[in-house]
């Protein structure tokens, strides 16, 4: 008896006919959220104007004012993702998400002066806390755990990005990419091991195999 939506516990109170429905108004909380991101996306936008006139009059070598830019859409679109009509799954979230911060540390890492620290370090570390992120989804939702097998394929994927970078010659210090390739395919081939014949399941129903 608990609410798909929220998951509040439901209770049937005194007076209230069996089968009458019990689940809570979501709707109006949702509102009151899209009408705050709405507020946030203004007053970013605002703040971004100044920041940028504040930055041309003060310019010393850094267009840090594209740097709160990035953020500020960055943090929208984590916002606008998580008050969506459309009917996305987390995990979906989880890998644009991803995607998203990556790209917004190779903006902030091109920006300050080209290092390579946004790929040599920051994007496997990424992937690193989002595979960990996983394991503890996966507890959480022990009965459905074998759900998160496509999305340990989808970080498997990013990290062997890194390999490719890595040979392309983008990447000098490989040892972090690695790591991550090595966590995600230690943490796919571990699951399907021990899930054995669910975990087998999911992947023949998820690829049709």
């Amino acid at each position: 008896m608990v609410c798909p939506l929220c998951n509040s516990v439901l209770e049937i109170e005194e007076g209230e006919e069996k089968g009458q429905d019990m689940y809570p108004d979501v709707r109006l909380r949702t509102r009151m959220f899209q009408i705050v991101v709405r507020v946030y996306f203004v007053a970013a936008i605002l703040l971004e104007i100044a920041l940028v006139v504040i930055n041309s009059l003060t310019f010393s070598g850094t267009w840090w004012s594209v740097i709160c830019g990035a953020a500020f859409l960055v943090l929208f679109f984590t916002l606008s993702f998580s008050v969506s009509n459309h009917n996305y799954g987390h995990m979906l979230k989880i890998a644009v998400e991803t995607v998203i911060i990556v790209l917004f540390t190779l903006l902030v890492d091109v920006i300050i002066g080209y290092r390579g620290w946004s790929l040599t370090y920051a994007m496997p570390s990424v992937i690193i806390l989002v595979d960990i992120a996983i394991i503890i989804l996966m507890i959480a939702n022990n009965l459905n755990w074998q759900s998160y097998l496509s999305l340990q394929l989808t970080m498997i994927v990013f990290s062997i990005v890194g390999i490719v970078l890595f040979f392309a010659g983008l990447i000098e210090k490989p040892l972090l990419t690695f790591i991550s390739v090595l966590f995600s395919l230690l943490l796919f081939l571990g699951t399907v091991l021990i899930g054995d014949k669910r975990a087998k399941t999911e992947l023949k129903r998820r690829f049709h195999v």
